[in-house]
């Protein structure tokens, strides 16, 4: 992978049906993608996998376990690799929240930034062996889970960083072409967001940083702060967005399309009612808002900085059932001077 400059997709989460029921009592079982066919050159499996961040960019997917299994689900015990373009592999891409923008005329900048996470359909897809991870072993079903949610929540929180980074930019930008650059609160709105994605950061560094080599000589990440660092994602990413739309303004939500700057009667006038600062073309104030519109209002985006990586719940569960709860009972203890 490293070698090639290869990119993955993990493919993990299944639509899951009826979440009363386990894989095996669903009425229809391939809502958990599952082994078919077993042949003498490899598997059949069938089912589909949701949320599937990169999926069209990806040269592999990388298919994992959802969930923990136990004795008598082992068809729903599979992990393999396929090319993304593997007969029977079908990239469903789902609705952006900007889509009827975009038929409207304006330029949302999906050229430039764009979130999509498809739906991948296996329709009885062909697995040699040789790209067989595992097969019926549902006693490893749960470490692969555990691992592979730390690792992306971990990478979600360090990505999240980078996006608050753009929207200070966008945000004192807009500040510069509004001529409210010298406004006072609008700078400390600007530092809350630049604390928050430094803590996101910082938090996804630690995890690096307090790994541990596993036995195969791999390191694996410290999950309290890779799940840490998701929580924080899901409530700071919200805050952040709330204070780069408070200083750029309703505009955000209500731009005029394209097509209505294109027009010749009624563009002149729109260009000349919208105009900031005398330092800065109209152009490039409505360029900056149309960014701003799309990291504000991309509901893909916005959704998955809660769910992605797992539901809130599940990263809340993980910080306490990972962490060392009896070392900080016996400290408190230890100063109140309590001995059992």
């Amino acid at each position: 992978m490293q070698k090639n400059d290869l990119v993955a997709n993990a493919g993990v989460t299944d639509v899951k049906g009826d979440r009363n029921l386990s894989p095996k009592e669903q009425p229809d079982k391939d809502v958990y993608l599952h082994v078919v066919e077993k042949r003498a050159d490899g598997i059949v499996v069938r089912g589909a996998k949701c949320h599937q961040t990169g999926s069209l960019s990806a040269h592999e997917i990388i298919v994992l376990p959802t969930r923990a299994l136990r004795k008598g689900e082992e068809e729903f015990a599979v992990a393999f690799a396929v090319p993304s373009d593997t007969a029977g592999v079908i990239h469903v891409v789902g609705r952006s929240s900007l889509d009827t923008r975009e038929q409207d005329g304006c330029d949302c900048g999906n050229r430039r930034y764009s979130k999509y996470a498809p739906t991948v359909i296996f329709d009885n897809v062909f697995v040699p062996w040789n790209r067989v991870f595992l097969c019926g072993e549902v006693e490893f079903s749960a470490d692969l889970v555990a691992y592979f949610s730390a690792f992306h929540r971990q990478s979600h929180g360090g990505c999240k960083a980078g996006k608050i980074d753009c929207m200070v930019g966008a945000a004192l930008t807009m500040m510069a072409y509004n001529g409210t650059e010298k406004v006072g609160h609008h700078k400390e709105k600007v530092i809350d967001m630049i604390h928050r994605a430094e803590t996101l950061y910082g938090c996804s560094l630690a995890a690096s940083y307090e790994g541990k080599p596993m036995p195969s000589g791999t390191y694996f990440i410290d999950p309290v702060l890779a799940n840490a660092s998701k929580i924080h994602e899901g409530k700071e990413m919200a805050e952040a967005t709330r204070l780069m739309i408070d200083i750029a303004g309703g505009f955000v939500a209500d731009l005029p399309s394209d097509r209505d700057f294109d027009h010749p009667e009624v563009g002149p006038l729109l260009k000349k009612y919208l105009k900031g600062s005398n330092q800065a073309p109209v152009e490039n104030r409505i360029k900056m808002f149309r960014l701003i519109e799309k990291m504000a209002m991309e509901s893909a985006d916005t959704i998955s900085d809660i769910h992605g990586g797992g539901s809130p719940a599940a990263h809340r569960l993980t910080i306490f059932r990972e962490s060392d709860t009896r070392s900080k009972v016996e400290a408190a203890k230890r100063l109140a001077g309590i001995e059992d």
